[in-house]
């Protein structure tokens, strides 16, 4: 099969370019995702799930980007995060979206929980889909609000890592 953009087909799957425990995340074939959005009360049409599948795909595409981001701080303890798994909670409000809802915010459409292997230390990021501001005509725009939750794993890499950039600059 050939190679686009990093993405290689397999048992109708598609490659990501997000590392896993198994050497790299799959997305779902176009029948599970079929079958988990009409789970989830949703219909496609052929063409409309085409495009639905596309989106899901490079959302979470840049969902790794975003989580990749916050880790650069961590690049001194580990350089090879990896995904474990994640949940989906749609109808969950995360302490942030909530309090933001309060402060009279719109809620997010989504929410998912990703774990991470940061080099043995399971992390879990919090992570809010918006509608994004659609200012350009683009036909879809989602902001995607990611961060570590507050957990004794991640209080400790923060430490090790203030440690060695003081360490650094003695």
């Amino acid at each position: 099969m050939s190679e686009q953009n990093n993405a290689v087909t397999t048992d109708s799957k598609v490659k990501s370019s997000i590392p896993s425990n198994r050497g790299s995340w799959y997305y779902p074939s176009q029948d599970q995702f079929n079958k988990t959005t009409q789970k989830k009360g949703y219909n496609f049409t052929k063409e409309e799930l085409d495009v639905a599948l596309k989106i899901h795909n490079a959302v979470n595409e840049q969902t790794w980007i975003k989580i990749m981001k916050k880790e650069q701080k961590f690049l001194d303890l580990c350089t090879e995060q990896k995904l474990i798994r994640f949940v989906g909670l749609p109808t969950k409000l995360s302490p942030k979206a909530f309090l933001l809802n309060l402060l009279g915010y719109s809620r997010p459409f989504d929410r998912h929980d990703w774990y991470i292997d940061r080099c043995g230390n399971t992390i879990k990021y919090v992570i809010d889909y918006y509608d994004g501001k659609n200012d350009s005509n683009a036909p879809v725009s989602i902001f995607i609000d990611a961060r570590p939750q507050i957990s004794y794993n991640n209080l400790k890499d923060i430490l090790k890592v203030w440690y060695i950039q003081l360490c650094k600059f003695f």
